[in-house]
Formats: C-alpha cells, sequence, structure tokens
C-alpha cells in the first residue's frame, strides 16, 4: 500500500537530511520521489510537488496528502523498474585486465587530487 511506501520515503529523505544536513538532504531526496510513486495514480501536482519539497516538516504535509490504502502498482499490473529485462553493463577497455591495478579513468582528475 502507498502508506508504506510514504513510510518509507520519509525515512529515507530524514537519512539524507542527517547525512548531507537539511539543505542538501532535501534536495537530493527531490531525484527519487518519481522512482517511489511510479504506477501510483497520486497525481501530476503532488508529484510536482515532492520533486520540489524544501523540508521535512513540507515534506510531511505532503506525504500526508497521499491516500496510504491505495494499492502497490504491482497489483494492479503496472510494470516497474527495467520492462525489458536486465540491462548489460559497459566498461571502458582494459578495466578488468589486471585485478589488482586500480584503474584511473580520469588522469587529470586524480593528479589533481593527489598532488601530481
Amino acid at each position: 500500500e502507498l502508506g508504506a511506501v510514504a513510510a518509507v520515503m520519509r525515512r529515507h529523505a530524514e537519512h539524507l537530511v542527517t547525512w548531507f544536513g537539511a539543505t542538501v538532504g532535501i534536495r537530493s531526496f527531490r531525484k527519487h520521489p518519481g522512482w517511489y510513486l511510479k504506477g501510483f495514480p497520486v497525481g501530476n501536482e503532488i508529484r510536482r510537488s515532492l520533486n520540489q519539497v524544501g523540508s521535512l516538516p513540507e515534506l510531511d504535509d505532503l506525504l500526508g496528502r497521499l491516500d496510504p490504502h491505495l494499492p502497490y502498482p504491482a497489483a494492479t499490473g503496472a510494470r516497474r523498474g527495467h520492462t525489458q529485462g536486465p540491462r548489460r553493463v559497459k566498461l571502458p577497455d582494459g578495466f578488468l585486465t589486471d585485478p589488482d591495478e586500480v584503474p584511473i579513468l580520469d588522469r587529470a582528475a586524480a593528479e589533481a587530487v593527489s598532488g601530481g
């Protein structure tokens, strides 16, 4: 049910705020509501508001507007995740040639932090 999903969303946002601080944490959370709500018929207005949420109290207000008894989309036949099957992982050429070597993908970035 959507009530359980809303509780997980709230906990996720709270952990991000605890880890990154109020501003960065809640901004980091904004990219996740679309995934959590995929398949739920909640409407564009609430989705847009959740993608622009500015604080945990505002998130609580928005989550409180959701119908907690909406069934989970899997029960309604809505598709979630990769509908075409798993995607193939693509690594740069030679990435796993030597398992003891730590590859440097961006030499300029590595030199900027390593001192040369």
